[in-house]
């Protein structure tokens, strides 16, 4: 997973990093739709990232999260 939406989900998010494990459904990690939109906004903000609401929809893990929001990241930015 991107260390930068590690960050995010642990320091901003407020959720557990034992909880992120890669096959763990997102509900399951404590992202319900509320905290699905604060990320959305806060990768758009920080890193440039903009992901539709049926791209997070169409998303059920950790791991597809982190491969969604690699692939989208702009050229340069860590991943």
């Amino acid at each position: 997973m991107n260390r930068e939406l590690e960050r995010m989900l642990v320091d901003d998010l407020n959720m557990d990093p034992a909880e992120l494990r890669p096959d763990a459904s997102l509900e399951e990690a404590g992202l319900d739709s509320l905290a699905l939109a604060e990320l959305a906004e806060l990768l758009s903000q920080r890193l440039g990232v903009q992901l539709s609401d049926d791209a997070l929809k169409k998303t059920t893990t950790v791991e597809a999260l982190g491969l969604l929001v690699d692939t989208t990241l702009p050229a340069g930015e860590p991943r």
